[in-house]
């Protein structure tokens, strides 16, 4: 791929998630995909398929009262992009400001690894708190519907979902939740 198509794919993969557009994520993910998240907090784990890593961001997005992410900027070559973004979360009275870097692999113009690092995995861990708190996964009856994300795509008898352009120079959109106040960026 050209260093303008390795662009491109970084940056709908980028605004994919930013606003919780799975057809898009499904065009820049690997159906095979594979998530790694580094830390010994509750959210650290090894996903495989593109179901299960869009049902692990949807319970995320479930368990925090606001994520938002700013990306800073991105890197990319060959078969790799690099992404250094800023993640400002809240879950109840607990808050983390923390940087991220995010790797990821790609091949024929589809991601097939991402790689997620906090760079202050012990702030983390304290927002995160009690393991059994966090993932409402843990109950079927509350998971969200497979493919489904909590950043914006959730049913529309779940949630009424704004959309409205961010302030930063990525051109990334905010999502806001009127029911939970969940707002992605």
């Amino acid at each position: 791929m050209s260093q303008a198509e390795n662009r491109e794919l970084a940056l709908k993969a980028w605004q994919g998630v930013a606003e919780g557009d799975v057809q898009a994520l499904r065009e820049v993910w690997d159906p095979a995909i594979v998530w790694h998240a580094a830390g010994s907090h509750p959210s650290a784990t090894r996903i495989e398929g593109i179901e299960a890593v869009l049902d692990h961001i949807a319970e995320i997005g479930e368990s925090t009262d606001r994520f938002d992410a700013q990306l800073d900027e991105f890197l990319t070559s060959d078969r790799r992009i690099v992404y250094f973004f800023r993640a400002r979360i809240r879950r109840g009275e607990r808050m983390a400001d923390i940087d991220y870097v995010m790797t990821a692999r790609h091949e024929r113009g589809r991601m097939t690894h991402i790689w997620l690092v906090p760079t202050d995995p012990e702030a983390l861990a304290a927002l995160w708190g009690d393991p059994r708190s966090w993932l409402p996964s843990r109950d079927p009856a509350r998971r969200p519907a497979a493919g489904h994300l909590a950043l914006g795509l959730a049913s529309q008898e779940d949630r009424s979902w704004q959309k409205n352009t961010g302030p930063d120079a990525t051109g990334c959109c905010w999502l806001r939740s009127s029911s939970s106040g969940s707002c992605w960026h």
